[in-house]
């Protein structure tokens, strides 16, 4: 059988996850919420489609867990 060209779906993954962990690597839920909204806001605006943010519930929650 002969190798095919495709995508390394674990490789690609793993490589996003690392790259993301040294980024918030000591930033708060808040900022992590926001990386991670931003991500999303970058992604639908290449998609052409609107991007409707989450509701806050979380941020409460997270607010709630660490006293703030």
């Amino acid at each position: 059988m002969q190798d095919r060209p495709g995508i390394k779906a674990v490789e690609m993954t793993r490589s996003i996850r690392d790259a993301h962990y040294a980024e918030l690597e000591g930033k708060t839920p808040e900022e992590r919420m926001t990386f991670y909204r931003e991500k999303a806001r970058a992604l639908y605006a290449t998609l052409g489609r609107p991007y409707e943010a989450p509701q806050d519930t979380i941020t409460v929650q997270v607010r709630a867990e660490h006293g703030r």
